[in-house]
């Protein structure tokens, strides 16, 4: 990502012992000094905490030999004057130079950042805690440089740029890009060598463009956390429905592992996928609010892999609940246990993990805790178990050790910004099922 100077090459013999004066150029301003705030700061007071973001991508869009500035030399330099050249083949800033100045830049801003650049490891369990991926679009470089060699004194280079960045916000759960805004940023430079600058200015530059679009409040309001405030009214003003109360299943869930993989679904909604599982015989699936989004219709993919459209008929966002319906007859669903199972005791999570071609994927692992956290001012219940779910398994079931459906899984640790393994967390389906104002009507055997 360095720029090439095209023009006139003059050299002299005696160069360097010649004293020379720049042609004039117009520096940027300098760039401005930020203090970090503290977190008893008044920033912090009056800005909400914001979800986890992670820099995905930076990429800078400028046509090869594009003109982007002027570099000015002098008489009896090395380097003579002429036009600056985008040259996207040279070097270029990593990724990694630009997601420590965005952590460092936005975390003084009250932001919460992922990738911490004094962790060495761990990246991808770090990436996976991101509810928005931030990715930056450099659209506009214009640069204005300078060498010059005095006697005695040796080369030095003076420069400024300016470059303007379109920053787009892409949900996780939406799956869609949610926020788009631009901010430009300057930087200078004064340095005793010939040495390549560039990609030093840029970053220097990126850091004040990030820095200015922490200042953009609809950008803050864009990645704030929303802890959904729930109206009792919410879910009155949803008629009761009445779901069978299929028989239980009973013994290992071994002895059934088709039938119990037959009854989950992959849903696709706008660029992801979620998990889900029937609960009745017509057509009526469980899943998360944040996989259906607020879509009227998905996707839905059957065990078979026939896709047909589900209607989402009910949504509660404080559970993280959603209610889909598709219009088929005879599908398979799981039997219902609101009984939760025992600390210790082993339960298995189904679903489609990372991929949709890898719907059916049982894992299995035990209760490790019964929790509540407190959302909107609700107390809401959770499962907590080591039993591995990823990306693509929101929304699909839990099941004891019988093959009953006991939750819902929704959300891992790492979704909490928190980088550990083993700690995900499910809701119990009794709950689930009240804030959708779902009841187990009469007992029902299995046709199948």
């Amino acid at each position: 990502m360095i720029a090439r100077w095209q023009g006139p090459a003059i050299a002299l013999a005696a160069s360097i012992l010649t004293g020379c004066v720049p042609e004039q150029m117009h520096l940027a301003e300098p760039r401005p000094v930020v203090s970090p705030p503290t977190p008893s700061s008044s920033l912090f007071a009056s800005h909400p905490v914001t979800e986890p973001l992670n820099l995905e991508r930076v990429v800078i869009n400028i046509r090869a030999n594009t003109k982007i500035g002027y570099h000015s030399g002098c008489l009896g330099c090395r380097y003579g004057s002429g036009d600056l050249f985008w040259d996207p083949g040279t070097v270029r800033p990593g990724i990694a130079e630009f997601r420590s100045r965005f952590f460092n830049t936005m975390g003084a801003r009250g932001y919460t950042v992922i990738g911490d650049p004094s962790r060495l490891f761990n990246e991808e369990s770090q990436r996976a805690a991101a509810r928005f991926l931030i990715g930056a679009e450099i659209n506009n470089l214009e640069v204005a440089m300078a060498r010059t060699e005095y006697m005695f004194v040796g080369p030095r280079t003076t420069g400024s740029l300016r470059l303007r960045i379109n920053w787009q916000v892409y949900s996780m759960r939406e799956r869609r890009v949610v926020f788009e805004t631009t901010s430009e940023g300057t930087s200078s430079i004064d340095r005793p060598n010939y040495d390549p600058v560039l990609p030093l200015m840029i970053i220097e530059a990126f850091d004040v463009a990030a820095e200015r679009l922490s200042r953009i409040a609809a950008f803050r309001e864009a990645v704030a956390t929303r802890e959904a405030s729930y109206a009792p009214s919410q879910t009155e003003q949803l008629a009761s429905l009445d779901i069978p109360a299929y028989r239980r299943f009973q013994g290992p869930i071994a002895s059934r592992i088709g039938e119990v993989r037959s009854s989950s679904v992959t849903i696709l909604s706008g660029s992801g996928h979620g998990s889900g599982f029937f609960v009745s015989e017509d057509g009526l699936i469980l899943t998360n609010q944040h996989v259906v989004g607020n879509a009227e219709q998905v996707n839905v993919r059957l065990a078979a892999g026939v896709e047909v459209v589900g209607r989402v008929l009910r949504r509660e966002a404080v559970r993280d609940v959603a209610l889909v319906k598709v219009d088929i007859t005879r599908a398979r669903p799981l039997p219902i246990s609101t009984t939760v199972p025992g600390v210790g005791n082993e339960v298995y999570a189904l679903g489609s993990p990372a991929d949709p071609n890898l719907a059916g994927t049982l894992t299995r692992g035990i209760v490790s805790a019964l929790r509540s956290f407190n959302r909107g001012g609700v107390a809401l219940p959770m499962i907590q178990s080591d039993t591995a779910i990823y990306g693509g398994n929101s929304g699909g079931p839990l099941l004891d050790a019988s093959g009953n459906a006991i939750g819902i899984a929704v959300e891992s640790a790492a979704d909490r910004g928190q980088a550990v393994v083993g700690v995900n967390y499910f809701i119990p389906i009794e709950d689930a099922l009240r804030h959708l104002n779902i009841q187990l009507g009469q007992p029902r055997e299995l046709r199948f």
